[in-house]
């Protein structure tokens, strides 16, 4: 009898290792550098993104004509917002941020890049079922589900290394958003 509750409870442990080793998905990264803050009320994008389930906005910096902007895109539209003296230190990640309301209420932030492709260049497109896809490897990746990678495109190329989206840690207060490693 104590063998057998030997092996069961080895059996547990070594599947609970198992387990925790192969989620991924749900581990913080801290391969590229992030720490922003916005007030959500500035922005109609994060407003209308930060209080509906369901909801994502990408974030990024964009220069044009010698002016360095915050461009924030979501399911209604386009914003550009001058960056002030503090925000010029902001850090997007790779290739910026996504950040949004998963169908569970829970407030998640992710890289704007494909993890995968790993380039900042290879940003990801937003859909608004909180899916996001890669126009390069083809991977779909599943915003709701902390980033697990849902799909293939049958045309992409095998990835043996395609892991999940790079999360980071966010807080919203109502009023404020802050997204860091």
């Amino acid at each position: 009898m104590h063998k057998t509750t030997s092996l069961y409870t080895t059996a547990l442990v070594l599947a609970f290792a198992f387990l925790c080793a192969c989620d991924n998905h749900s581990e913080f990264s801290k391969k590229y550098p992030v720490n922003f803050t916005y007030m959500v009320t500035a922005s109609q994008q994060l407003f209308g993104t930060m209080g509906n389930y369901g909801q994502f906005c990408s974030i990024r910096r964009e220069t044009n004509n010698g002016k360095t902007e915050i461009v924030m895109t979501n399911s209604s539209g386009t914003g550009r917002y001058t960056i002030d003296a503090t925000q010029k230190y902001f850090n997007y990640g790779l290739g910026g941020l996504i950040v949004g309301t998963n169908i569970y209420g829970e407030h998640l932030a992710y890289d704007l890049a494909c993890p995968s492709c790993d380039r900042n260049t290879r940003r990801l497109t937003l859909r608004d079922n909180g899916f996001a896809i890669c126009n390069h490897c083809g991977l779909t990746y599943d915003m709701n589900n902390h980033g697990v990678i849902s799909s293939r495109d049958s045309t992409a190329r095998p990835q043996p290394d395609a892991r999940g989206m790079f999360r980071y840690h966010i807080t919203y207060n109502g009023t404020h958003i802050t997204v860091y490693n």
